[in-house]
């Protein structure tokens, strides 16, 4: 419903709006060595209000080549990423590069989602370097080489003293950064002495590349009238979510 008001004059306009339909939602991340876990939920209307329909009834599985895992209801809280699932296995996922990993839910509403993923080469740091401004606040200085004969996508966190809390970088990127075969990627002056950061470079599939930037452009755009509507890129069909691995290079630094 919209109040338009001119002068004196108050006008009640009734738009009717269609009927939502919900879609299955998914996320999932594959980690080698870790177990397979996955939420499956509804999406549901903006109108709405906050809740969170739980799927408990769908037949969940992954494959890859002859390898097929199954993924039972269970509901499992990992407090230390805080993070929710409610299909696991107690099979820990085996990375194994240039094979397609393959995921398919289905429930009993005959909704169906699918999806790809591809373990990537781990992409080392090589270096972390620090420098410090007259006020004693420093800056990083990240270092990565870069196959410039590929085109490869990252994602680059630092957190600071714990991997469970908000990052302070988080940030995207395709190798268009890549000079002379070398990655280079910077911070603010925002730590000092003492502090403990852990660095974290993900080698990233295009497909989870979209769906992160499309995700925080989507986040951006809630409620700000002045932003571009943004719509959310999936990496899964006949649904919505995110089905990727994780493939990352990781470094401690404590800052002297």
């Amino acid at each position: 419903m919209a109040l338009v008001t001119a002068c004196d004059l108050e006008k009640e306009i009734e738009v009717p709006l269609p009927d939502y339909d919900e879609q299955l939602v998914v996320e999932c991340y594959l980690e080698d060595g870790q177990p397979y876990r996955m939420a499956v939920t509804e999406s549901v209307s903006y109108f709405e209000g906050p809740r969170l329909p739980i799927v408990n009834d769908a037949s969940v599985n992954i494959t890859y080549g002859a390898d097929r895992t199954t993924l039972n209801y269970s509901v499992e809280v990992d407090t230390f990423y805080r993070k929710a699932y409610n299909y696991v296995s107690n099979k820990p996922t085996r990375a194994v590069q240039g094979i397609e990993y393959t995921l398919e839910v289905k429930d009993p509403k005959g909704r169906s989602i699918t999806g790809t993923a591809r373990f990537l080469p781990k992409v080392p740091i090589k270096s972390v370097e620090w420098k410090y401004n007259e006020d004693d606040f420093a800056f990083l200085l990240v270092k990565f080489d870069d196959d410039p004969s590929l085109t490869n996508y990252y994602r680059l966190q630092i957190h600071r003293d714990s991997l469970n809390k908000n990052a302070d970088v988080d940030f995207n990127l395709d190798d268009s950064f890549n000079t002379n075969g070398e990655v280079t990627l910077g911070t603010g002056y925002n730590y000092q002495a003492g502090d403990t950061v852990y660095v974290s470079l993900y080698h990233i599939e295009k497909s989870y590349y979209d769906f992160l930037e499309t995700v925080a452009a989507a986040a951006n755009a809630n409620g700000n009238p002045f932003a571009q509507p943004a719509k959310v890129k999936s990496t899964v069909k006949g649904g919505m979510g995110v089905f990727a691995t994780l493939v990352y290079d990781r470094k401690k630094i404590v800052l002297e």
